[in-house]
């Protein structure tokens, strides 16, 4: 792209509220690396940094500035409970560095008017069963000692997963015990891994850290979410939309199968004034040309004499394509030995664009060999570009399917060059200067056109730096009024006539 915003990061806007980074803590430099290309490119919507809290102060402060939202779990108090259920030495002390870390960079959690999250730390505490006591002392050290206004998530979604209720295995021979289990419970038959936390959250243990948050002075909560009691609710709330989606299927699918049959009869009847435009557009052409024939004859008349537009001997041919300064008409270059194309040759010396246009679309709708079709094809191009700047778009289209050709038959090889330069030469001229720089690096270094592609090259890079700067755009603007964001939320409900799309992130919580 030309400029740092791109289509891409444009349909982003107003329809996806964030991008959430779920544990990330292992991969920060390539995340940091990652938001600043995006940045640069356009990207304008909070990031999100969802983490257990066992960073390290330096990944933290590597983030300043970067992150808009940091989603930290507090997950236990006690280091020996870190130590049997993290596998984690050292963690809430960790965990108070880090979330400190955050809340100097962003403060308390902030919300645009119409309640989306826009900057600010929320903390969140799963209760595990028999810790309450862990989560009372969290509650207690994030009101003293980061903020009364912090938005705190108490969350009562644990469920016995993965080793936790699994019957422990021991070593006959020696009677171990695995990680988990209490030394003396060898003593039974039959023991389960992490018994004491083999149940759901009471309720009361919610309760209890709820009211010790409370009494800390902490007010902001996230309330959670009802779920449904039972499978056959969630079966009745579900039946209810799969139906809805079912009949939606079945009417676009109708309505796609009237279509595929309204594009066969449009298709068929394209094929057959095609047919009847091949027939005509010799003859369009050759008006054309002699109109710019009388205007040529006046000139020569004054000048007394046949001259190159730029007033030197010989125009500067390059490869199958000849530059003449602009504003000037261009002769086609003669390139093509083919005895097949003679005639063409000599329409070409008169100047006669039209006649040559039109005996290059005879020879190439007969049976032609590959390689004869491929020096049509880029003879066909040529007579185009010389005849003015209207039919540069015609030209660019024969090159193209020149080069399916080419990329279809390995024996063609021989005109990639060719069929490369012009193209970055008529690309140049469009000014599509990335196209163009594209088709010009495709010249290999042993070919002759590669000197003059390596300089079009450089004149396309200095082009497209110069217009990047110029299209540069500010950094990424917190402050939207009232107004704006209403005008703009106005803008997409009519843009998208009445239908609502909305991009919900759910939160993962890795135990």
């Amino acid at each position: 792209m030309h400029s740092h915003e791109t289509p891409q990061t444009n349909k982003l806007a107003g329809k996806v509220h964030n991008i959430n980074l779920v544990t990330p803590e292992h991969v920060v430099p390539q995340v940091v690396l990652s938001i600043l290309h995006a940045r640069e490119l356009g990207l304008r919507i909070p990031i999100i940094y969802n983490t257990s809290s066992f960073d390290s102060l330096e990944s933290i402060q590597l983030l300043s500035g970067l992150v808009d939202i940091y989603l930290p779990d507090f997950k236990v108090w006690n280091n020996s409970t870190s130590k049997r259920l993290l596998k984690a030495d050292n963690y809430a002390a960790t965990a108070m560095e880090s979330i400190k870390a955050m809340y100097e960079q962003v403060g308390d959690l902030c919300f645009t008017f119409d309640g989306i999250a826009k900057k600010g730390v929320m903390v969140r505490h799963l209760v595990m069963p028999g810790k309450e006591d862990e989560g009372r002392e969290i509650m207690k050290w994030l009101a003293e000692n980061v903020s009364k206004d912090l938005v705190v998530h108490i969350m009562d979604q644990y469920f016995p997963r993965a080793h936790v209720g699994k019957e422990r295995r021991r070593r006959k021979a020696e009677g171990a015990v695995e990680p988990g289990c209490d030394d003396d419970s060898s003593s039974t038959k039959k023991e389960v891994r992490y018994a004491d936390i083999n149940r759901p959250v009471k309720d009361e243990e919610m309760s209890s850290v709820r009211k010790a948050a409370e009494e800390a002075g902490l007010w902001r909560f996230v309330e959670p979410a009802r779920h449904a009691s039972t499978m056959s609710d969630l079966t009745a709330q579900i039946q209810g939309p799969v139906q809805t989606l079912k009949i939606d299927r079945d009417t676009w699918k109708a309505v796609a199968l009237k279509y595929k049959a309204a594009f066969e009869a449009q298709t068929s009847r394209f094929k057959e004034l095609q047919d009847l435009c091949f027939a005509t557009q010799a003859e369009l052409q050759n008006e054309r040309v002699e109109r710019r024939q009388l205007q040529e004859l006046s000139e020569q008349r004054e000048l007394n004499r046949m001259s190159t537009i730029d007033g030197a001997d010989e125009p500067r041919a390059y490869g199958t394509a000849t530059v003449f300064r602009g504003g000037h008409q261009r002769q086609a270059s003669r390139e093509s030995s083919n005895p097949l194309y003679s005639r063409v040759q000599h329409c070409i010396d008169q100047r006669n664009y039209g006649s040559a246009l039109a005996e290059i679309e005879r020879l190439l709708q007969g049976p032609l060999s590959a390689k004869a079709r491929a020096e049509g094809l880029l003879l066909k191009s040529n007579v185009l570009r010389a005849a003015g700047p209207d039919e540069v778009y015609g030209a660019l289209a024969a090159c193209s399917e020149a080069l399916e050709l080419c990329d279809r038959i390995s024996d063609l090889e021989s005109f990639l060059p060719r069929i490369q330069h012009q193209r970055g030469v008529l690309y140049y001229q469009l000014r599509m200067l990335q196209q163009a720089r594209d088709a010009f690096s495709a010249v290999s270094s042993d070919d002759p056109l590669f000197a003059t592609a390596r300089e079009y090259c450089s004149s396309c890079d200095e082009e497209i730096r110069l217009q990047r700067n110029a299209n540069r755009r500010s950094a990424f603007d917190e402050n939207r009024t009232f107004d704006e964001g209403m005008v703009m939320q106005l803008d997409e409900k009519l843009d998208v006539s009445g239908i609502h799309i909305t991009v919900a992130f759910h939160h993962t919580y890795h135990s």
